[in-house]
């Protein structure tokens, strides 16, 4: 990273190179303080004789993201006028179903 942003600086203002570098310092320790506070979370949840007799921690983990839900179509009526019901009804608005009577 650090040889990205010199040549990516290279030509730059000393002033400019000055206020990134400032920048840069400042989402460096936010990141840090990102990492601290997982791992102080994770650390918190060990359970101390689990690491006495050398097995994984059982508890579990109350605050774990849930698993992320699938995408939802819409209501009957929506699903029905786009076809996707899963019956082969055909859609009245598709021009592919526009047939000469």
């Amino acid at each position: 990273m650090t040889e990205l942003r010199a040549m990516r600086r290279n030509n730059m203002s000393k002033q400019e190179k000055f206020r990134l570098e400032g920048e840069d310092m400042r989402e460096d320790r936010e990141l840090r303080g990102y990492v601290i506070s997982s791992i102080a979370q994770k650390v918190s949840k060990i359970n101390a004789d689990d690491i006495l007799n050398g097995r994984p921690s059982t508890r579990q983990e109350t605050d774990a993201p849930k698993a992320l839900e699938g995408r939802t179509s819409g209501n009957a009526q929506w699903i029905r006028a786009r076809g996707e019901g899963g019956q082969s009804t055909p859609n009245p608005q598709d021009p592919r179903n526009q047939h000469p009577r």
